[in-house]
């Protein structure tokens, strides 16, 4: 059973209310995840263990939330959104990832459970920016130059799964303006067949 709690005022996630190996290493997954957003110094939401605000830049508010976005046989995938408003800005600031959880191996999700092609990550990089471009038109905004974006793509914090193939979400800014907001490009799975793994079209179904 899942059951969400509450961490901090302003930071929510995911427990399974279980005590078997599965739980436990779910459970270690999202505590890891939570402590690292708990560690960031830019956020002065938090409460230190004696209840006093957390030190650190009082400029900026951050809240955080994570939810199961999916579960099928082989995966639970979590979704996180982020929200920081700079004090004196003139909007805030978004972004979305996502945590994959392998049922069967017990373990947080690889990018090396995906894909298995040597170089994967200029091809795959290749196939998501073309399709990007051809969405947006002259919305496009984005620049690979430094391989920054190739970083993106191939971080599976960006990936979500489903039957059509795989999904990769920018975040505002990165591909477009922030008026066009989150932008998603699907890659079909007949033309990631030579680049992924046997297991890897089950993640979407």
């Amino acid at each position: 059973m899942m059951a969400v709690s509450i961490c901090s005022p302003d930071f929510m996630t995911v427990r399974i209310d279980r005590d078997d190996d599965l739980a436990k290493a779910f459970n270690a997954m999202t505590e890891a995840k939570r402590a690292a957003i708990d560690a960031n110094p830019d956020n002065v939401a938090l409460f230190d263990k004696g209840g006093e605000l957390a030190t650190g830049d009082v400029s900026t508010d951050i809240d955080s939330t994570t939810k199961v976005s999916r579960v099928n046989a082989s995966l639970i995938t979590l979704e996180t959104g982020d929200y920081w408003y700079g004090h004196g800005a003139a909007h805030g600031n978004y972004g979305t990832s996502y945590t994959h959880f392998l049922i069967g191996a017990k373990r947080p999700l690889d990018a090396t459970d995906v894909f298995k092609a040597k170089g994967w990550e200029k091809t795959f990089a290749t196939l998501v920016i073309d399709k990007t471009k051809a969405d947006l038109g002259d919305e496009w905004q984005g620049d690979n130059s430094d391989g920054s974006l190739t970083k993106v793509i191939a971080d599976p914090s960006r990936w979500s799964f489903g039957d059509q193939g795989i999904t990769v979400l920018f975040n505002p800014y990165e591909v477009a303006s922030y008026a066009r907001g989150q932008v998603e490009t699907t890659v079909p799975w007949s033309e990631l067949s030579d680049l992924v793994t046997d297991d890897a079209e089950s993640f979407g179904y």
